[in-house]
């Protein structure tokens, strides 16, 4: 063991013991001290809260199921054990959110695939991003089932994951929401690189879950640069030109979430039809009682 695991044996406060935890590989002794020390935990993150690096979130989503063992410790101390309801319940979820990453790595690998070549040179828009070690990479390349050898490989590298990109492009429709309800009807103008960009847009952008904050300009650029091979990039919105460094955009009839519609997903990525999916959330009603297989 080495010293950095070394000085991982001894947490000083609650908001320790949980990071402690969360990076442990599955330390079942740490586990019975956060369902122990639920209560404080929970106290404390009432107060504050725990930043991870990237590595960090690496790490963390190379092991789902150890993330939800976590969590589900601390939500014992408010709602009791779970019973085998509850449990089924949790099953069903972590099924759909699965099945949902899945579906997004494929929709991203049909986008890139109609990329030119400049734009999957990832140095060249992530030189300023900080990169993962080796070993958080690897994990994370596990984590959405991809080999080395895979384009997207080199994204994973700067803890950029498919999740990531869609994450972003949902917070890009967001913004374009809120805009559009205060400037009315018309087309919208957006810039995504360069000093024009808008401050409340690099913020809705830096705010994307596991998104490395030095990573944020440089992910926003590169998006305003595939939807202009990919018009409807954007939940909600069609690029419909692209004079110069802006983006005009028309909105259309915004669909249901992304994550929640995969196939219309997979449509605005690539054009392509993908089947609905149905068994994760039938699997989801039927442990709920809302709905029953016949």
């Amino acid at each position: 063991m080495n010293n950095k695991e070394s000085a991982m044996d001894s947490p000083a406060g609650p908001l320790d013991l949980l990071k402690h935890a969360l990076l442990s590989g599955r330390d079942e002794s740490l586990l019975r001290r956060v369902k122990s020390q639920a209560t404080e935990i929970l106290a404390a993150l009432e107060e504050t809260s725990e930043d991870f690096s990237a590595e960090d979130r690496g790490r963390m989503e190379s092991d789902p199921e150890w993330l939800a063992a976590i969590y589900e410790a601390l939500g014992a101390a408010e709602e009791g054990e779970p019973d085998e309801h509850d449990r089924a319940i949790a099953e069903a979820i972590q099924a759909m959110h699965a099945e949902e990453d899945q579906e997004i790595a494929l929709a991203f690998d049909a986008l890139i695939e109609q990329l030119p070549k400049r734009l999957l040179e990832w140095n060249t828009y992530f030189d300023s991003a900080p990169t993962l070690s080796v070993a958080a990479w690897r994990r994370l390349l596990s984590t959405w089932h991809m080999s080395d050898a895979n384009t997207a490989a080199g994204l994973l590298r700067y803890g950029i994951s498919p999740g990531t990109v869609f994450d972003a492009t949902e917070g890009v429709s967001m913004f374009l929401q809120r805009l559009q309800e205060s400037r009315g009807s018309g087309d919208l103008q957006l810039y995504m690189s360069g000093r024009s960009v808008d401050p409340k847009l690099l913020a809705q952008i830096s705010a994307t879950p596991g998104l490395e904050a030095d990573a944020s300009s440089a992910l926003l650029a590169w998006l305003g640069e595939v939807a202009r091979y990919c018009p409807r990039l954007f939940s909600g919105y069609r690029v419909v030109a692209h004079p110069g460094e802006r983006l005009q955009l028309a909105a259309e009839q915004r669909c249901a979430p992304a994550a929640a519609e995969p196939a219309e997903l997979h449509r605005r990525w690539s054009g392509v039809e993908l089947a609905d999916r149905s068994r994760s959330v039938a699997a989801l009603l039927t442990a709920t009682g809302t709905f029953k297989m016949r």
